[in-house]
């Protein structure tokens, strides 16, 4: 039996919503980290989207599941800087670059996206009044 789950992982970052003045967290950005054959998805918050906090994302997903062989992802400089391509040859990770908002390239995590940004928007709304 082949064990496909966890090489082709995608991830994206997602702006959430403008940070509340006095809230209860700084965080304005998701990244989100999602297995094509499991459909798994992994969540981490930031203040901004970086190349430091997708590399920790990263090594985290490594130590919880296994090293991906293939990473798919945006053209965004986080993405695509020389940490990250060093990274990626170090761990021996093949990195696909995509169009940005490209569903038809990237439809496992833009999909999830679409998905998740309603939620949050309408639970903050709702939080809101």
């Amino acid at each position: 039996q082949i064990d496909c789950q966890g090489l082709h992982i995608h991830i994206d970052w997602n702006y959430i919503w403008p940070m509340k003045k006095n809230g209860i967290h700084e965080f304005q950005w998701n990244l989100m980290l999602r297995d094509d054959l499991s459909g798994m998805v992994k969540m981490t918050p930031a203040k901004q989207p970086d190349t430091s906090v997708t590399l920790e994302a990263l090594m985290e997903w490594r130590s919880q599941f296994k090293t991906p062989q293939i990473l798919v992802s945006d053209m965004a400089s986080y993405f695509v800087s020389t940490t990250m391509k060093e990274f990626a040859r170090q761990i021996n990770v093949r990195e696909h670059v995509t169009t940005a908002y490209g569903h038809y390239n990237n439809v496992t995590i833009e999909g999830i996206n679409k998905i998740y940004l309603a939620l949050i928007r309408a639970a903050v709304r709702t939080q809101m009044g």
